[in-house]
């Protein structure tokens, strides 16, 4: 299950900032900048740049503030960079190769990160891959509110129709 999947290819992360770009202004840019004079924590500051980016990820949140409450911007830097690392080497996304169960990649369309250039990129290594698109949804979709309901009945669907097959 891939839920408003990240990018695997410089491709999708270009056009993902060229999204971010066009839905910022510059009162925007001008309060990132200030990120770093404000918070000398990076928790601190990465929970502050998620609160300001916030709105450029999302179409309607049900509930504005969920996901930028806890932050550990240590493990993200590295993880994240581990990703590109293991992308540049070409270990990424070919493992998902190995994956031979149903995958489903549920994804907003309102969301910065391309869907359909992500599937597109990830269709290749598991042709098995089906996916779900919501209109008037961002990146978040179990908390935007036109899209959490329906979400949240694909999600019990899926799961409960792919684990019975596995269970049998």
């Amino acid at each position: 299950m891939l839920v408003g999947s990240g990018t695997f290819d410089p491709a999708a992360r270009d056009r993902m900032r060229a999204i971010i770009g066009e839905r910022m202004d510059d009162a925007l840019r001008g309060r990132m900048e200030n990120l770093a004079r404000r918070f000398a924590d990076p928790d601190a500051r990465m929970r502050a740049l998620g609160a300001l980016v916030e709105p450029l990820y999302s179409y309607d949140l049900d509930t504005p503030g969920e996901e930028s409450e806890v932050c550990d911007a240590r493990a993200y830097d590295e993880t994240w960079q581990d990703m590109i690392r293991l992308q540049e080497a070409g270990v990424y996304p070919a493992a998902f190769a190995a994956i031979k169960r149903p995958v489903l990649m549920l994804h907003g369309a309102d969301d910065p990160h391309p869907g359909r250039m992500i599937r597109t990129s990830l269709e290749r290594y598991m042709p098995q891959l089906q996916y779900r698109e919501w209109d008037r949804c961002g990146h978040s979709p179990w908390l935007e509110r036109f899209a959490r309901e329906e979400f949240f009945g694909v999600l019990r669907e899926w799961l409960s129709r792919h684990l019975r097959t596995r269970l049998a």
